[in-house]
């Protein structure tokens, strides 16, 4: 029922199966499966993409109601069977500062505490949050969205390499990752709002090819702003170049103190890190490939 969901909500067979993070051969089974078992056309192609049949309007009613009663119940028994382990999901864009002063406070105040992190876009790890698979998500959403408990705004600025030259008249060549990812949303927004044309030069969810594609002059992309001394030496903020303002991004966390003392040890760390109790540590030099933002 999820998949007939997600396939509506997302218009594609391929953007479903990354929403859920499973191949497009599963969700074209689970489709089938889902057919015989209603012994009923639910969806069919149309020039515009993936389009319901009538039954298929019928069964998402259905699907929609199941999936609601099936979060109900995750929530009300989602309960870690470990107490002193804390599953964290991290959008790789969240500074290291930040991440760094909260792992310190919780050592100092549970030094027993176990934690495992898990690196993703943030659509993928909600998800798997609500699948009762990750305790705590520190997820990048619009100024804005209620995702979850808001944390801080961040600036969005262009960089690329020292050598790149855009030329105003031709389509701003960008380097992306795959959708859903909230840099690229912003990315191309902000250039369709200024008018200006662009085109994907490079997509991949490597973080070495989108660094590789950048410093060998493929395109540009975008970070935020806190993270911009640590871009590698041959990569610059761009400034100059015609390229529209991108805005912000804010950082939230999401997470249910049920899941043990802890999680919430965790993130009232969090809160005394990012309320300025706690101050953040410098962040490290790192490579691009380990801080974009997907």
């Amino acid at each position: 029922m999820n998949v007939l969901i997600c396939i509506v909500e997302e218009g594609s067979f391929t953007a479903a199966a990354d929403r859920l993070d499973i191949t497009q051969q599963a969700i074209s089974a689970q489709v089938k499966r889902l057919e015989t078992l209603a012994t009923r056309q639910l969806l069919k192609r149309t020039a515009h993409g993936i389009a319901l049949t009538v039954d298929g309007e019928a069964m998402l009613t259905y699907a929609r109601e199941i999936a609601s009663i099936s979060e109900s119940m995750l929530n009300q028994f989602a309960v870690s069977p470990l107490a002193g382990k804390v599953r964290v999901g991290l959008s790789p864009g969240f500074p290291f500062c930040v991440l760094a002063a909260v792992l310190s406070h919780v050592r100092d105040v549970d030094a027993d505490v176990e934690v495992s992190f898990e690196t993703g876009t943030t659509a993928k790890l909600i998800n798997k949050f609500n699948a009762a698979r990750l305790d705590v998500v520190f997820g990048a959403q619009r100024p804005g969205d209620v995702k979850g408990e808001a944390l801080f705004r961040d600036t969005v600025e262009w960089i690329g390499s020292r050598t790149a030259v855009l030329d105003p008249s031709a389509p701003v060549p960008l380097v992306v990752f795959p959708a859903p990812a909230i840099i690229r949303d912003v990315m191309l927004d902000s250039l369709s709002r200024a008018n200006r044309t662009w085109r994907i030069a490079v997509e991949s969810e490597d973080l070495n090819t989108i660094r590789t594609s950048i410093a060998s002059g493929w395109g540009i992309t975008a970070m935020n702003s806190r993270l911009l001394k640590n871009i590698p030496e041959d990569f610059v903020q761009l400034r100059d170049h015609g390229l529209p303002d991108l805005g912000e991004i804010e950082f939230f966390l999401r997470y249910d103190d049920r899941y043990g003392p802890s999680t919430k040890t965790f993130v009232n760390a969090v809160r005394l890190v990012t309320n300025g109790e706690v101050v953040p540590h410098h962040e490290p030099r790192m490579k691009l490939m380990e801080i974009m933002l997907k």
